[in-house]
C-alpha cells in the first residue's frame, strides 16, 4: 500500500533511493544497516519502506535525482540506525 504524500515527487525518489540501496551488490556497513533497518532480515522485521519514507520526509531529508547518490549514512543518521 502507498501513502499519499503532500511531496509524492519527493517520496518517490526517496523510495527509488530505498529500493536501490537494497538491490545494491556491495554493500557498505550503512547500507546494511539501513536494509535491515527497512526490509528487515529472516530473524526481525523490519520498519517498511512507506514507513521510512514518511519519517525521512518529516526530517526535512532532500533525495538526490540519481538514486545512485543516495546517502545510506544520512539516511541512517535521520532515521537513528548504527551503521
Amino acid at each position: 500500500m502507498t501513502i499519499a504524500y503532500a511531496d509524492p515527487e519527493r517520496a518517490d525518489k526517496i523510495r527509488e533511493c530505498l529500493l536501490a540501496c537494497g538491490r545494491a551488490g556491495m554493500q557498505t556497513p550503512a547500507m546494511l544497516a539501513l536494509n535491515t533497518h527497512v526490509f528487515g532480515t529472516h530473524t526481525r522485521d523490519g520498519i517498511g519502506v512507506e514507513a521510512a519514507i514518511t519519517l525521512l520526509i518529516a526530517e526535512g531529508f532532500d533525495p538526490p535525482a540519481d538514486p545512485q547518490q543516495f546517502s545510506a549514512p544520512l539516511a541512517c543518521n535521520i532515521l537513528g540506525v548504527r551503521p
